[in-house]
């Protein structure tokens, strides 16, 4: 004859007591995500398109319970609407323009220019006037009056100014450029020395680049075409930390 089963002990079965701990476990969950969170419906910032680079919008009404954002934060340092809010260092002496009056005059002593947008700074290209003569890193005056007013107008502010020189593909090799590269590469120093000569760019600022035939604007295949692809580009683009801090450094020791 078996032996008689025990009789479960008195109170709840232990599954009953594991379910209650998880469900404690939840509500406290909860509790705590409420506390965290705020009641004011407009205690956020809405980004409109892209928020990494120039491009995009933040609007925010400035809710009272908002935290303030890290001191180094990079949405800190821009106004997408109104640029950079660290000030230029241009005396409002030589601010003689309303700023309506900019950009709404086409003179002789205004340059074409073609301005982009880029998800790291702006990019600038200039007409067939700045065109390059084939194997020539010789800059045109169009060019030069150009790129000094540029510079004149980029040493006020912290940015990242490259130089970028493109040839166009029926480059033929000398000794002293032996390829598409040597040749770009020069055009690129040649409008880089420029604007460092005639301003006050810093050259912790200034960087070049050469594509040689790599990126066309326009087809190899007509004379026009080549020459247009015969020229250097401008990219302007915010200072990475490290550079920021370099160039502090050599605006103390030159001061």
């Amino acid at each position: 004859m078996g032996a008689k089963k025990a009789d479960p002990p008195p109170g709840a079965p232990d599954w009953i007591v594991t379910f209650a701990d998880m469900i404690s476990l939840l509500v406290t969950f909860f509790i705590l995500l409420m506390t965290f969170s705020s009641l004011e419906s407009f205690d956020f910032f809405r980004v409109k398109g892209n928020n990494v680079g120039t491009p995009g919008v933040v609007a925010s009404n400035g809710a009272s319970s908002s935290q303030p954002p890290p001191e180094l934060d990079i949405m800190c340092a821009k106004d997408a609407l109104r640029g950079a809010q660290i000030p230029h260092s241009r005396p409002s002496s030589e601010l003689l323009e309303g700023v309506s009056d900019l950009g709404a005059k086409d003179t002789d002593e205004h340059e074409e220019i073609d301005l982009s947008a880029l998800m790291d700074g702006i990019h600038i290209q200039y007409d067939e006037r700045a065109a390059f003569k084939p194997g020539s890193i010789e800059l045109s005056p169009y060019l030069s009056k150009a790129i000094k007013e540029l510079a004149g107008v980029l040493e006020h502010y912290p940015y990242t100014v490259i130089f970028e020189g493109h040839t166009d593909s029926a480059f033929r090799k000398t000794g002293e450029f032996p390829s598409e590269d040597y040749l770009s590469v020069a055009r690129a120093e040649a409008v880089a020395h420029l604007a460092l000569s005639t301003s006050e760019l810093n050259p912790l600022q200034v960087q070049i680049a050469g594509h040689g035939s790599d990126r066309p604007l326009q087809t190899n295949d007509t004379p026009d075409g080549r020459r247009m692809n015969r020229r250097v580009e401008v990219r302007v683009m915010s200072l990475s930390k490290r550079q920021a801090d370099a160039l502090k450094l050599s605006d103390r020791s030159d001061g």
